[in-house]
């Protein structure tokens, strides 16, 4: 219904291999021309895919904690999650399972600029990507030899 409803979006959508799966799918959505069926990605692939996207509508765990890295508001596809952070962060909701449901949070987010931008611009929960920068300037420190400029420097090339 939303590549229908929309279609000004190209929507990507790769499909797991099990032929139960395929074969549905691409019953119902390869007649669409804004729709691209594609093999599932490798890791790299879909950080591509997560950087150029507008929004992610997933039910993987994965990719809860993978789209807030690059600002791209979530729509999780399952009635509850494991990952509460990225919903307390505001970066993702809950839209369960119903069509309807499905389409009306992406209607919103597409008509609403404002509700779209809180979400790109809640963070990451899972972390800002320095970890290693933050581990090896602590080590530096409580070894005593923080204060080297050696030491910050091979901080910032490990991170």
């Amino acid at each position: 219904q939303i590549a229908r409803q929309h279609p000004e979006l190209d929507v990507l959508f790769p499909v797991h291999l099990n032929p139960v799966v395929r074969g549905p799918v691409h019953e119902l959505l390869a007649d669409l021309p804004n729709v691209r069926l594609t093999a599932p990605f490798d890791y790299l692939e879909m950080q591509q895919a997560l950087a150029d996207a507008w929004i992610v509508l997933t039910d993987s765990g994965g990719l809860q904690e993978e789209a807030p890295t690059f600002g791209v508001p979530l729509l999780v596809l399952r009635e509850e999650t494991e990952r509460p952070e990225a919903l307390e962060a505001g970066c993702a909701g809950i839209v369960g399972t119903s069509t309807d449901a499905i389409v009306a949070h992406v209607n919103r987010l597409w008509n609403d600029p404002a509700e779209f931008r809180r979400m790109q611009r809640a963070g990451n929960p899972f972390g800002d990507g320095t970890a290693s920068r933050q581990i090896v300037r602590h080590l530096a420190a409580e070894l005593g030899v923080g204060h080297s400029s050696a030491v910050r420097e091979q901080a910032d090339v490990v991170a």
